[in-house]
């Protein structure tokens, strides 16, 4: 039995290793019960399993109010450094100068990364509306975490385009399209652009998939999420604790991999 198995067996939070968050939200989501769901709530939970830090999304960004909710996550920045960080989430459902504006304000107030939901959006993930957005992470060269799946307004070959029209882009395929066949195209696409990157938050689970994906796509390409306060964190954590992966590849994607591509320290 692995080190982290140990310790997650005895329900002890994982304190001495790296845990960072790759795919976190924040506040009310219609029609979903969502428990502490607050910035205090999440590290609370955080705490008790043992992750260091996150980047968060709120749910009002990803949805109706993209300032609103970029402004939540900026609050919880300040009143959390170092264990919330943000993701400057766009809608292309604002004028593209806003969108720019709205963008260059949140990563100028500290915010690491850029999020794109196009369901929630109702916008194919490369329309031109999306442009600006593309075009700001590029010049930036930010990560970019997008709602994939493998069809609707994100599948996941789209990306590919897009990773090869925006080089400098690190983009994270979020919830790695959902399922066995999401996790097919999402290694395809990481083998194919080496700014690609599985992202494995999913609240379907199919058994191997994470040993597959990092047998054939790379430990050092596959980040750690949980979808945190939306799902619990617990069974996202045990899905990597006991994964038939070696220790050193657990490291790489509970928190090594996001330390290098967000700078966290």
């Amino acid at each position: 039995m692995s080190t982290f198995q140990d310790k997650v067996s005895e329900g002890r939070p994982l304190m001495d290793e790296l845990l960072i968050d790759a795919h976190c939200h924040m506040g009310f989501y219609g029609c979903f019960n969502i428990p502490n769901n607050t910035a205090a709530g999440m590290v609370a939970q955080m705490d008790r399993i043992g992750i260091r830090a996150c980047i968060s999304a709120h749910h009002a960004a990803i949805s109706s109010d993209q300032r609103y909710g970029n402004d939540e996550v900026l609050q919880a920045m300040t009143d959390f450094p170092g264990r919330i960080y943000g993701y400057a989430t766009a809608s292309p459902n604002y004028p593209a100068a806003e969108v720019t504006a709205e963008l260059e304000r949140c990563i100028s107030a500290g915010m690491i990364g850029v999020k794109i939901h196009p369901d929630l959006h109702g916008t194919n993930v490369d329309d031109d509306k999306y442009r600006p957005v593309w075009e700001f992470a590029n010049e930036k060269a930010l990560p970019l975490l997008s709602h994939t799946g493998v069809a609707g307004r994100n599948p996941v070959r789209t990306f590919e385009t897009l990773a090869e029209k925006y080089p400098n882009v690190k983009i994270l395929l979020g919830h790695s399209g959902f399922g066995s066949e999401g996790a097919n195209h999402t290694i395809r696409a990481v083998k194919n652009c080496p700014n690609i990157y599985a992202e494995i938050t999913g609240s379907i689970c199919v058994y191997g998939t994470l040993e597959r994906m990092v047998r054939e796509a790379g430990a050092d390409r596959v980040l750690f999420g949980t979808d945190l306060p939306f799902l619990d964190a617990r069974p996202q954590v045990g899905r990597v604790a006991f994964a038939n992966i070696t220790d050193d590849e657990k490291r790489q994607v509970f928190g090594l991999n996001a330390a290098r591509i967000f700078k966290i320290q």
